[in-house]
């Protein structure tokens, strides 16, 4: 993956399919070879691996959820004026660019966090992940469905950064 992801899901099933391809491999190679495992045998690490495979594909359908919403929300969704946002830096997530970094959190992604106001009630959205730093001040377009308020999605492309 070349473009670092948008989504946490997206982070989490690249994850977790890569440690659940391990363990699996791992639980093959100890099965094939037939090779002492302490606490069980090799086919434990296969079992384990696919638990991790299928928690790699529940993240990768909670993207593809995520992805049709705001494709949807941005085609039939209603624009709503936000109250105000915030910028935020996920500091626990990083993407390395480089094969060294010193200072921690430089290839950490921001989101913006908006609060809108529907039927007189206040709801809040969280954009997607965004590797370049984004203005301080946002006025960003947020799309509701107005059957379920708390549907909603920040266009990404309407987010001033930093260049």
């Amino acid at each position: 993956m070349k473009t670092p992801p948008r989504y946490v899901s997206q982070l989490l099933a690249l994850v977790l399919g890569g440690i659940g391809v391990a363990f699996v491999l791992l639980g093959a190679l100890f099965t094939w070879m037939d090779l002492p495992v302490q606490g069980g045998g090799g086919w434990a690490f296969s079992a384990v691996g696919l638990v991790l495979l299928v928690g790699a594909g529940l993240c990768l359908v909670w993207y593809g959820w995520k992805k049709a919403l705001c494709r949807r929300l941005r085609e039939k969704g209603v624009k709503v004026e936000h109250v105000g946002c915030s910028v935020e830096k996920r500091v626990w997530i990083n993407w390395n660019t480089r094969s060294f970094t010193n200072i921690p959190g430089e290839n950490s992604p921001w989101v913006v966090r908006c609060s809108y106001l529907w039927n007189d009630k206040l709801y809040t959205v969280t954009s997607p992940l965004v590797w370049t730093q984004p203005a301080p001040i946002q006025y960003p377009v947020i799309y509701v469905d107005p059957k379920h308020p708390r549907r909603s999605c920040i266009d990404p492309d309407t987010l001033s950064l930093i260049l």
